[in-house]
């Protein structure tokens, strides 16, 4: 038969790869759809503009999407800088050399 290619990622990270791809689909899929709307369902005419761009069409969807963009980055530096914590917490109380198998005995 043919060959098979090699993966670069591990044998669980495949499905993280198509998750991903889903969620881009969706996105992209949401955002095209907000245009579309945004085009034709929108009266320009009674339109009450609020920021100088407002009245730009596809302003609001891609204001959205850069501002979820930025909350996601956000939460993570936050949870990078505050919240992630070493992967031995006890570390410190335990003198140099002792065993580190985690088994608690």
């Amino acid at each position: 038969m043919g060959k098979t290619r090699k993966s670069i990622l591990g044998p669980h990270d495949s499905s993280l790869v198509v998750l991903t791809r889903r969620i881009a689909a969706v996105a992209l899929l949401g955002a095209s759809a907000s245009l579309m709307a945004d085009f034709l369902l929108l009266d320009r005419e009674h339109l009450h503009v609020v920021l100088p761009y407002a009245d730009i069409p596809g302003f609001w969807t891609v204001f959205g999407l850069f501002w979820c963009g930025m909350l996601i980055l956000g939460s993570k530096w936050v949870g990078h800088l505050f919240l992630m914590r070493l992967q031995d917490p006890y570390s410190h109380l335990r003198p140099p050399g002792a065993d580190h198998s985690g088994d608690g005995r």
